[in-house]
């Protein structure tokens, strides 16, 4: 078992430690074949925990089940087998209503390709994400100056530039402010200056306010605004890679290479299987 694995969960339903927002043990998806035997674990023995304040970057190649850890640890997927807690609760075994209720109470979520509302402005965009955390959709304003575009608060989506989109969408997904943030690919979309300005507002948000970010991407460029990368192939974790460490209160860079397992960096092994 590696170091950042969870220690039995006795304590159910609530995190192992105080910053923990999302914490996993040997988490797995199915997806039955047509035929008897045919089908693919998409998701297996995915056991890590994610810390408030920190961005935590999902890489690995196509097909790689990236996508699919993303949609459980924002409970848009149901896990076939392990344990999944979120902000405390066991979101894993709840029903579909409970989970879409915690999705919009909990979890702020950037799209690739933006999602935003094409007849609705960009302040109303951000005013229905406030309104469905129960908050006034009229502090859709301060959201949109957070990320610079108090200017173009009754902008259409089709009257923004790529990277403004992103930034509305990203002024969405904290609305209300969230304890987690799950980015899809959000520079996909972006050319390389957009891209590094997207990240930049996802790590002002885990850093300034605590928020723990989750990012799935294939760019390497996004390696340079994480915490901490895990590297996903076949469905598996393979590896962790901690790139800073919270020393007084203060980040410190991480050497490459310092080889420390768990927190820092480690091969993952598959423990009892």
């Amino acid at each position: 078992m590696f170091a950042m694995e969870i220690d039995g969960l006795a304590q159910v339903g609530s995190p192992s430690f105080p910053d923990t927002v999302i914490e996993t043990h040997r988490l797995g998806k199915y997806y039955p074949g047509a035929a008897k035997g045919s089908g693919v674990w998409a998701v297996r023995f995915a056991s890590l925990r994610v810390f408030a304040g920190d961005i935590t970057v999902l890489m690995g190649p196509s097909g790689s089940g990236k996508t699919t850890l993303l949609c459980m640890l924002g409970g848009l997927l149901k896990p076939t087998e392990g344990f999944l807690y979120v902000c405390g609760e066991d979101i894993g075994r709840c029903g579909e209503e409970r989970r879409r209720r915690f999705r919009r109470e909990k979890i702020g979520f950037v799209f690739q390709n933006f999602n935003l509302l094409a007849s609705l402005t960009a302040a109303e965009n951000v005013g229905v994400a406030l309104s469905l955390r129960g908050r006034d959709p009229g502090e859709a304003m301060a959201y949109l100056e957070h990320v610079g575009l108090a200017d173009k608060a009754d902008f259409l989506p089709d009257q923004l530039s790529g990277g403004q989109r992103q930034r509305v969408a990203i002024a969405r997904a904290i609305a209300g402010e969230p304890p987690m943030i799950l980015a899809d690919e959000p520079t996909a979309a972006l050319d390389a200056e957009h891209g590094r300005e997207a990240m930049g507002l996802l790590r002002r948000m885990a850093h300034e306010r605590g928020t723990a970010v989750v990012v799935v991407t294939h760019d390497p460029r996004v390696r340079d605004f994480a915490d901490r990368v895990l590297e996903m192939e076949d469905g598996r974790l393979h590896k962790i890679v901690r790139r800073y460490r919270l020393i007084a209160g203060r980040r410190h860079k991480i050497s490459a290479g310092t080889g420390e397992i768990g927190e820092e960096s480690g091969r993952i092994s598959d423990a009892g299987t």
